[in-house]
């Protein structure tokens, strides 16, 4: 599993497994959406919610609590309401030992984005203090720097990627090379090796072979056979 960097959100009571009629789940605001699966272009007025099934690795104060399959969904009450983004089912591990004000971590499998790592920081946790205070006022985002891969990087690279692989074939490129942000560097490798392993049918392109780890997972890498920076 190779996860990406965090998106937080500070705690409200209504999160927390001690609210009275709460919905079973955790509110995902707007400000950080597209770093979860992208579900907001399916609405419309017969479908009103959708949703996804994503894996959810959950972790408590820096211990492995359960694997599970929890729903990420958007609700607009029949279209009557802006819509509200919501992990939902299966949380109890987590959200029983949450109390409002605590922390959680959502980490995307960038190899597998519907696969989050999701920890509960607790404010009697040892490393509570100094990530509030990196967090300071803020109620949910990322740390400073470059973020997490978006959603809409994940898009780009993956049209630049496809276009460029159905190209006449060059051995060298003479496209300039320019400075982009981390984040779309990472969507752009994480895009070119989707891209190969599709191609090549999930098979090494010497051997033939096709090499599976015991979670079924591909365990073969993509490479330039020509480096980047010659072109």
């Amino acid at each position: 599993m190779n996860f990406d960097k965090p998106v937080f959100k500070k705690l409200s009571h209504n999160d927390t497994g001690a609210a009275k009629g709460h919905q079973g789940g955790m509110v995902i605001p707007k400000a950080i959406e597209d770093y979860f699966p992208d579900v907001s272009g399916k609405i419309t007025t017969e479908t009103p919610t959708v949703d996804v099934i994503i894996e959810a690795i959950l972790m408590v104060s820096g211990n492995y609590v359960s694997t599970v399959t929890t729903r990420y969904q958007y609700q607009t009450w029949g279209g009557t309401r802006p819509p509200e983004r919501r992990l939902t089912s299966n949380l109890g591990p987590l959200r029983n030992e949450a109390q409002a004000d605590d922390l959680v971590f959502f980490q995307r499998d960038m190899d597998n984005t519907e696969r989050f790592l999701i920890k509960l920081v607790k404010q009697t946790d040892s490393e509570f203090i100094e990530l509030n205070n990196k967090i300071g006022d803020s109620r949910w985002g990322f740390f400073k720097g470059d973020g997490p891969i978006s959603n809409s990087d994940y898009s780009e690279a993956k049209t630049e990627i496809e276009a460029f692989s159905q190209s006449e074939f060059s051995m060298l490129e003479q496209r300039p090379l320019v400075t982009i942000p981390e984040t779309k560097k990472k969507a752009r490798s994480i895009s070119f090796r989707k891209n190969l392993l599709k191609n090549f049918n999930c098979r090494c392109a010497i051997t033939q072979e096709r090499i599976l780890t015991p979670s079924n997972n591909v365990n073969l890498d993509a490479a330039h056979i020509v480096p980047v920076e010659v072109g």
